[in-house]
């Protein structure tokens, strides 16, 4: 599974085309480019891993509130219900 998600990532047009265009952003000319690429990979990738630990603390403690099979059932269902309601009224 980690190899397939790392080729989509890698052959992924828009993840390449947004770095290419963020990057020059903060790229100085008057300092060693390879200093700033790693610098700017390491801010990403701290950046990306606490906003991926924060889904991960969030999904755990949703977890816990919703061990309960009839809340998640309720919640299904007012869920369908909206969806239905906001259907209604579109149509």
């Amino acid at each position: 599974m980690f190899i397939d998600s790392l080729l989509v990532a890698l052959t992924n047009p828009k993840g390449w085309l947004a770095t290419l265009l963020t990057y020059p952003t903060f790229i100085s000319p008057h300092i060693p480019y390879i200093y700033q690429a790693i610098t700017l990979s390491l801010v990403g990738m701290i950046i990306s891993l606490m906003i991926y630990a924060g889904y991960m603390f969030l999904a755990q403690k949703a977890r816990a509130a919703f061990d309960n099979e009839s809340i998640i059932n309720r919640i299904t269902g007012v869920i369908y219900a909206t969806v239905a309601l906001c259907l209604v009224m579109l149509s």
